[in-house]
């Protein structure tokens, strides 16, 4: 809804609807005042933008629909701030806090044009305000978090000058100002960092002040790139393991040929992004998420989706909090459980045989039947947020990673926990299991992939060379290959070396 009130009379004027596909939250707003009658808003939401004005002499709405930025889509609860004709965006995460960025994004409201900085932010922001200055020179960025959960500093950023004429801006950062309670340090130290774009001085105090100074050393330094990402969200190996099918932000699916790495088919024309796409079974069929469009049958956005082995269902789970079987022969779909103590399913899979379904709500861990929709059993013991959880391939155990950083893995029939592994520094964002039962592939928050063996809980190998976070990984049938995508906009494919019993990247990617 978008309602209109007079300040001066304290009066309600005019009440409008909207025409965007979602409840609108964490969405950026903007008045472009013109001192006239006819006011202008620019409104940005997920993947919908809208320019809407409000003659206030007619009393009427108007609402047009502008390019919303591709590779801002999954990302919100960023700052932004309205400069000249431009919208600015700082940071910002994906819904589920799991992505974090530190970059920065223009719109151009006169071009109807995106653009992104080639210079990221020191550290990554989210839940934070950016205000304007009154003489139109600084941007503050306060409130929310810093990275994963430092809170947000001060961020002072000045703005020298808008080269309109060109199309670039120079965004200089002078003054960041944390203050750490980690930070014990009894004497002075000084850090000197020079990177590409900036020298940056960073003064250690004893009362836990932190000061980073930010000098320039150059005029063309922090430079607007004409730049759209396109993530690539998910990737799937298909049964027989010679191509791989691959979902992405720039709204297609795309199957490739895993000897050449070439792509053989792009499907095209969703009018959102793909947040998740698998190969039934028999490699015929493949089943997809479509951003926020809706199976029908559930009121809120899809959460997960897979096929049950024997490629005759479908379950899906929703933040509608509910988990839907769909029968592939009749189209038709059943709610098997709604759980009246969690807004949102997080994750679901079938058990090999198809007979029993595990999910987890973000907190908990059930083990279903798939008939009935009984809850067999309930998996305690993690202590933060669940990231992931699934049968093993055999279907004797289930493994579940989470925020607590520790990998589980658990009796299928018993539901008793039998190993736990912890990793302290890093978070497990994800895992898959290989053909051998023994070893499972982890996918963390450093953007690293790790091998451990499941018996001694050690890990085997680091896998390393995505720059951004990892999206999803895959193992192929026969155990020799590991796919992954990333945020990084790359998939990624590694192949096991038997003599040296190590995964290895493929130049293809």
């Amino acid at each position: 809804n978008i309602d209109v009130f007079d300040l001066k009379k304290f009066k309600y004027i005019k009440h409008g609807k909207i025409p965007i596909g979602n409840d609108v939250k964490f969405h950026c707003f903007i008045l472009k005042n013109e001192n006239t009658k006819i006011n202008k808003m620019i409104l940005f939401h997920k993947n919908e933008g809208l320019i809407i004005t409000f003659d206030e002499d007619k009393n009427l709405f108007h609402f047009n629909k502008v390019t919303d930025c591709t590779s801002m889509r999954p990302v919100y609860y960023y700052g932004y701030t309205y400069v000249s004709d431009f919208i600015l965006f700082f940071g910002g995460s994906d819904e589920y806090i799991k992505v974090h960025s530190k970059e920065i994004y223009k719109y151009s409201i006169i071009e109807n044009k995106w653009t992104k900085f080639e210079q990221d932010l020191p550290f990554s922001l989210r839940y934070c305000v950016a205000m304007l200055s009154k003489d139109n020179k600084f941007i503050h960025i306060v409130g929310g978090y810093a990275g994963k959960k430092e809170l947000l500093p001060h961020l002072k950023i000045k703005i020298t000058e808008l080269m309109k004429d060109i199309g670039i801006n120079k965004l200089f950062i002078v003054c960041v100002n944390i203050t750490s309670k980690k930070t014990n340090t009894k004497e002075k130290k000084e850090i000197n960092i020079i990177t590409n774009y900036w020298f940056v001085h960073i003064l250690s105090r004893k009362d836990g002040l932190m000061i980073l100074t930010l000098l320039f050393s150059d005029l063309w330094l922090c430079l607007f790139a004409s730049v759209l990402c396109y993530h690539v969200s998910s990737v799937k190996f298909s049964p027989n393991g010679t191509t791989i099918v691959s979902s992405s932000y720039d709204d297609t699916i795309q199957i490739w040929d895993v000897s050449s790495g070439k792509q053989i088919q792009i499907l095209k024309g969703h009018k959102s992004w793909i947040n998740y796409a698998e190969f039934s079974p028999d490699g015929n069929m493949i089943v997809y998420i479509n951003g926020y469009n809706k199976l029908e049958g559930h009121s809120e956005a899809v959460k997960r989706v897979q096929f049950s082995q024997n490629g005759k269902n479908i379950v899906s789970c929703s933040r509608d909090a509910t988990i839907r079987i769909w029968d592939l022969e009749s189209g038709q779909q059943r709610i098997i459980q709604r759980n009246k103590y969690s807004e949102f399913i997080n994750d679901i899979g079938f058990s090999p045989d198809g007979e029993q379904i595990v999910s987890d709500d973000g907190f908990a861990i059930t083990i279903l039947d798939m008939k009935s929709g009984i809850t067999i059993k309930k998996l305690n013991g993690h202590q933060n947020y669940l990231n992931r959880v699934q049968y093993s391939k055999n279907g004797k155990v289930i493994f579940s990673c989470s925020e607590d950083h520790t990998i589980r893995v658990w009796d299928a029939v018993s539901g008793k926990q039998l190993k736990k592994i912890v990793t302290p520094s890093i978070e497990p964002l994800g895992l898959q299991d290989f053909p051998d039962g023994q070893t499972i592939a982890v996918w963390f928050d450093d953007k690293t992939i790790r091998l451990y063996d499941v018996e001694s809980r050690l890990e085997i190998q680091t896998l390393i060379g995505h720059s951004k976070y990892i999206t999803e990984i895959d193992i192929s049938p026969d155990g020799n290959m590991i796919v992954s995508s990333s945020y990084d906009e790359t998939i990624r494919l590694w192949q096991y070396n038997s003599q040296k019993h190590t995964y290895k990247a493929i130049d293809k990617k």
